[in-house]
């Protein structure tokens, strides 16, 4: 049986799919608190575990979105909830300058590919 014929792409052509997809999830081994932007709707602060880079492929280029995903802090008993997970995103906060050269080092270069099918008797 020869291979079928591949192509990138979604499911069906009104699948909202990417294409292709690249992700990092980087741990966090020290301590980093983070508190939402100023005047943020819903203000909090987070022990971060994890840095989260993930690209989608889609109209012909790498897009990124970035997270920090740890604990959130409980005002009411003053520690950080083993239980309530945190998220923070670009909404939330400035990407820290130190992450920079992380996305730098991480970005897919090249567009994403499948090998073309091998025809019978090729």
């Amino acid at each position: 049986m020869s291979a079928p014929e591949l192509v990138l792409g979604g499911r069906t052509p009104h699948d909202w799919c990417d294409t292709a997809e690249h992700k990092v999830n980087i741990t966090i081994a020290t301590e980093l608190v983070l508190e939402t932007k100023p005047g943020a709707r819903q203000p909090f602060k987070m022990l971060a575990t994890v840095l989260t880079l993930h690209w989608t492929w889609r109209n012909g280029e790498w897009r990124l979105s970035w997270a920090f995903y740890g604990r959130r802090w409980r005002k009411t008993t003053g520690d950080w909830s083993p239980h309530v997970k945190g998220f923070m995103a670009e909404w939330d906060i400035d990407l820290p300058g130190w992450v920079r050269p992380i996305i730098e080092a991480n970005a897919p270069t090249t567009a994403p590919t499948v090998p073309q099918s091998h025809k019978a008797g090729a």
